[in-house]
């Protein structure tokens, strides 16, 4: 797994854990909270990414751009979550 698939699949996590599906959205800035600083340039990279991709849904907010899981791709979410991590020793 790169560090770009772990990035992705912690952002699906934190937005799967708080149950942030179609209208119950996440501002981009509060979803970097609890993230090291030093990644957050990477973060904004991938949440992109995971946009263009579709597996994030957008919704413009006074406050910001805010992002949602797209429930049309939940199966393929719920795969990218359930993936086994094998690590050579």
């Amino acid at each position: 797994m790169t560090s770009k698939e772990f990035i992705q699949r912690k952002i699906i996590t934190k937005l799967y854990s708080l149950g942030k599906w179609n209208k119950n959205h996440l501002l981009i800035d509060n979803l970097e909270s609890g993230f090291p600083v030093h990644c957050i340039k990477c973060i904004k990279k991938e949440v992109l990414q995971l946009i263009k991709e579709g597996i994030l849904a957008t919704k413009k907010s006074k406050h910001g751009l805010a992002v949602s899981l797209n429930i049309r791709r939940k199966e393929e979410i719920e795969t990218i979550l359930n993936k086994e991590l094998f690590f050579s020793l």
